[in-house]
């Protein structure tokens, strides 16, 4: 199978990226590699980042919106699969390993996406 690629983009998030990055790293199908497009934030952003060490690349950027951060990481990813996560975002641990299976199932296919469900306030809607 391909490689995996994660993109990330994000802007001011210092207070939610942690979790972000812990349910990407945390996959039971772990992805080769996760990029972060920093789309120039004022925030902690960086210092949370920075405490990922190798296993998380950072892309800093000027503030262009989370279209244009996608674009700069889709650009810099080397896997033959991106997989994208906004970084407000939490997978379930079989994330990947799930999206993983559907593509060696249906080779043909180009894209695909899942579905999801809202947590506000600790409940699920």
């Amino acid at each position: 199978m391909a490689e995996i690629s994660v993109v990330v983009p994000t802007y001011n998030r210092a207070d939610l990226l942690k979790a972000t990055l812990d349910s990407i790293l945390g996959q039971t199908r772990m992805p080769d590699e996760v990029i972060v497009v920093d789309d120039g934030s004022t925030d902690d952003s960086v210092d949370v980042l920075a405490g990922y060490g190798a296993a998380v690349t950072c892309i800093r950027s000027t503030n262009g919106g989370p279209l244009v951060s996608r674009n700069i990481g889709v650009r810099a990813a080397r896997g033959g699969l991106v997989a994208f996560c906004d970084s407000d975002d939490l997978w379930h641990p079989e994330f990947l390993a799930t999206m993983e299976q559907a593509f060696q199932a249906a080779p043909g296919v180009a894209a695909a996406y899942a579905n999801f469900n809202i947590l506000h306030e600790g409940q699920l809607s």
